[in-house]
């Protein structure tokens, strides 16, 4: 992500899923397709649009703390209000803790701009 609107640094930073929604989306079975008939990009809103209806399914519950004024301290936790048996089998075997606690690194502020990204 580019921050420059935010605190004026021009390099990019690296942010990622938390270790539940990583499990849950690697092991979800839904891949792109490589197919000639169907491009790249619908492939990725085709899955993206899967994968989202799969975890709101699951009952996605996100917590996190007041606003600071620091963009670096910053925390929370998700957790699966209802997760289906397999999926709750699945985190298990994966050893993602419940609720999964979730920093910075997790969170893409508001003002930010996306690069590099095929979705979020």
């Amino acid at each position: 992500i580019s921050t420059v609107n935010l605190d004026g640094e021009t390099n990019l930073k690296e942010r990622r899923a938390s270790d539940l929604l990583t499990g849950f989306m690697e092991h979800s079975g839904l891949e792109p397709r490589k197919s000639k008939d169907l491009d790249l990009e619908n492939s990725v809103q085709t899955l993206a649009a899967k994968n989202a209806s799969k975890i709101i399914e699951q009952g996605l519950v996100c917590q996190l703390d007041e606003p600071k004024v620091v963009l670096t301290d910053m925390g929370g936790k998700v957790s699966l209000a209802s997760p289906t048996e397999d999926v709750a089998q699945l985190l298990e075997e994966l050893k993602v803790d419940i609720p999964c606690y979730i920093s910075h690194e997790n969170f893409v502020p508001r003002g930010c701009i996306l690069r590099n990204t095929q979705w979020v």
